[in-house]
């Protein structure tokens, strides 16, 4: 019968020879489900900071947007867009012509 005695670690963590210095070190901290949820809030706040840069680039647009006059920016949107009666029927698109056999 031999008895496994409790080892220290460099890090200070004390191993017991049950294979505890075999598994990833965050794993061996905070068990499985403190791994699982640790990536899951990573990948929450990832999501918030998409989230935060595109309502900062659409602020920052909207902004500049507004304090230039109308002479200088550019067509935007549908503006002075018409329909006519001669576009009721677009031309057919045809395929271009297939290569000859081999």
């Amino acid at each position: 019968m031999t008895t496994t005695t409790a080892t220290p670690l460099a890090d200070g963590w004390q191993a017991c020879g049950c294979g505890e210095d075999k598994i990833p070190g965050l794993l061996a901290r905070v068990g499985f489900y403190g791994t699982v949820g640790l990536g899951l809030a990573m990948l929450v706040v990832m999501i918030a900071a998409g989230w935060l840069l595109g309502a900062g680039v659409w602020l920052v647009r909207r902004r500049r947007d507004r304090s230039m006059p109308d002479e200088e920016s550019g067509p935007g949107g549908l503006t002075g867009f018409t329909w006519t009666a001669d576009e009721d029927h677009p031309t057919p698109v045809t395929a271009p012509p297939t290569p000859p056999a081999r």
